[in-house]
Formats: C-alpha cells, structure tokens, sequence
C-alpha cells in the first residue's frame, strides 16, 4: 500500500496535495516502468476522480492543486495559461551565488541529454539567506543559500519577478 498523500488544503473544488520528489505527476511517455503516480494514488486516497491543473517535474516536490469537477479544472488550466497564477519555487542550494540573478536558457531534460523547450526560459532568483555549516567530522566548513526562484517568461511561466519581492514574500 502507498504511503498516504498529505492534503494540504481541500474544499467543495479542488485539494492542494504536497507532491513527494521522486513521484510522476500523472502517465506519460516517461512513465516507462513506473507503477505509481501522484494522480493515481490522490483518486485511491479521495476515492474520487481528480483532475490535475498544472505538473511539477519528478524531481521536484511542492504543492499539486487537482480540481474536484472537470468544470473547474478548466477554470483553473486556463487561469495557469494567462499567467493569472504565480508558482513560486524555494531551494536549499550549496555553494556561495550571487545575491540576485536572471538566467535565459532552456531548462534540460532530467538525464542532461536535451532542453526541455525549444524556447529558452527567463528565469530569476533571489538569495533569501545564506549561512554555513561546519561539518567538524570532516573539518570542512559548507555554505548553503535558500533561494526564492520564479520562472518569468516561458510558455507555462508566471510573469512575477522574484527580484522585487520583499523578504515576507519570499
């Protein structure tokens, strides 16, 4: 039996669902193999039909809104493609990185091989906090950075710019 799902928040018209990284969304063309999905094991949890609005990469975990009614997950679909939706990513990173930066390239596929997008993508991000970690085992000294990133442009992207926003925000 599959672990169950945390429902982050649901109501008469969608649930809100952290996604674990490692879990396909729904099957696809890559899904060659792979016997559980974030769609699939919602529906057995819900014991209902959910419709998925938006994907987050396998890698990725973060919060998936499914709609409870197709109607409504048209509704939020077409509000994702006008960008009238912001997805906000926040990441640990290693290293020390600049304090804010745009990026224009195309995202790859997860084994590195292709862009995902024949497009590039407009990308920034925001250095929220940086600190350091000794790691007395090994007497090395690591520096970690958590950042706030928002896709700018792109086909699926949201038009906010993490750059502007304040700490409370990020």
């Amino acid at each position: 039996m599959s672990p169950t799902l945390t429902i982050l928040h649901r109501d008469d018209h969608l649930v809100a669902v952290h996604k674990p990284a490692g879990l396909l969304v729904h099957r696809s063309a890559l899904a060659r193999g792979e016997r559980e999905f974030l769609l699939q094991r919602l529906r057995d949890q819900l014991g209902r039909r959910v419709y998925p609005v938006h994907r987050l990469d396998r890698p990725t975990s973060g919060v998936m809104v499914f709609a409870l009614s197709p109607e409504v997950a048209t509704q939020l679909a077409e509000a994702f493609s006008q960008r009238l939706v912001a997805k906000r990513y926040l990441a640990v990173v290693r290293g020390i990185g600049p304090e804010q930066e745009r990026l224009a390239y195309p995202l790859r596929e997860e084994d590195g091989s292709r862009p995902k997008a024949e497009m590039p993508a407009m990308e920034a991000y925001r250095l929220v906090l940086r600190c350091g970690l000794d790691a007395s085992m090994s007497g090395l000294f690591e520096r970690f950075g958590w950042v706030a990133h928002l896709p700018v442009d792109g086909v699926h992207h949201a038009s906010l710019d993490p750059l502007t926003l304040n700490d409370q925000e990020a």
